[in-house]
C-alpha cells in the first residue's frame, strides 16, 4: 500500500489493484474528462450521493466540491467499504461525508454478491459469475436516502457493474419527484450482464445526455 495524494485528496491506493494503480501512476488521466466537467458543474451546496463507491475516490473529490453540501456514500462491499473509512480518515477536513455499508436493490434482501479475485474489486457485482462469494444485506435506494436524511439529491453517480436498471426502475416508481437528481453520471458499460436499457428508462422519465464520456454518461434532468 501507498499513500499518494490525487488530485488534491490523499489515498492508501494498492498498486495491485487496477483502480488504485490507475490512480497512482496516470491520476492526470483517470476520468479526467468526467472531473473537469464535474468541477464546473457541481455547486458548493449541493446534495450528493455516490452509489457504488468502491474506496471513495470520487465521493472524496466530490465533498471536495461540496463544502457547504453533503455527499451520501454508498457501498456494498465491506472490505472496499474499510479502505473507503482509511482514505476518509487520510482526508480529516472533509466532515461532510456520510458512509452506508449497504447493497442497493428493488426490495429488502440479501443477495450474493461475487467478488472479483483479479484485481479488480470495483467489479464486485451481484450479476458476476465469480465463485467467491459473500452474502450482502440490500435495500431501495429511497429508504437509504431515507435513512440518511436527505431531503433532495442534486447529484448522483452511479456505478454498480449492471445493477443499475433495477435500483432505478423501483426509484421512479416510488420516489417523489423531489428526489430525483438533477443530473446522474452514471456507468453504462455494455459488456456487462444488463437487465434493462439504462437510457430508455432514464429517457422516459425526463432525462438527457448532456455529456458522453464513453463508458459513463451524464444525464440532466429537462
Amino acid at each position: 500500500m501507498f499513500i499518494s495524494e490525487v488530485n488534491g485528496i490523499n489515498m492508501e491506493l494498492d498498486p495491485a489493484e487496477f483502480i488504485d494503480a490507475a490512480l497512482l501512476f496516470l491520476p492526470q488521466m483517470y476520468d479526467a474528462e468526467e472531473l473537469n466537467t464535474l468541477k464546473t458543474l457541481v455547486k458548493d451546496d449541493w446534495s450528493v450521493v455516490d452509489i457504488g463507491a468502491h474506496i471513495g475516490f470520487y465521493s472524496l473529490t466530490l465533498a471536495n466540491l461540496v463544502s457547504q453540501g453533503s455527499v451520501l456514500a454508498i457501498e456494498a462491499a465491506p472490505s472496499n467499504a474499510l479502505r473507503f473509512q482509511k482514505n476518509v480518515e487520510l482526508n480529516p477536513k472533509l466532515k461532510n461525508i456520510k458512509l452506508l455499508i449497504n447493497g442497493v436493490s428493488d426490495k429488502i434482501e440479501t443477495l450474493s454478491m461475487g467478488i472479483s479475485t483479479t484485481g479488480n474489486t470495483s467489479g464486485n457485482s451481484f450479476l458476476s459469475g465469480s465463485s467467491t462469494r459473500i452474502d450482502v444485506t440490500c435495500k431501495p435506494l429511497m429508504e437509504l436516502i431515507n435513512e440518511a436524511g436527505l431531503d433532495r439529491i442534486d447529484f448522483m453517480k452511479m456505478d454498480i457493474e449492471g445493477f443499475e436498471f433495477r435500483v432505478l426502475n423501483h426509484f421512479f416508481q416510488y420516489a417523489s419527484l423531489l428526489f430525483y437528481p438533477k443530473w446522474i453520471l452514471i456507468e453504462d458499460n455494455p459488456t456487462l450482464v444488463q437487465e434493462g436499457s439504462i437510457h430508455s428508462l432514464l429517457q422516459r422519465h425526463g432525462y438527457k445526455v448532456a455529456r458522453d464520456f464513453g463508458l459513463n454518461k451524464l444525464y440532466s434532468l429537462a
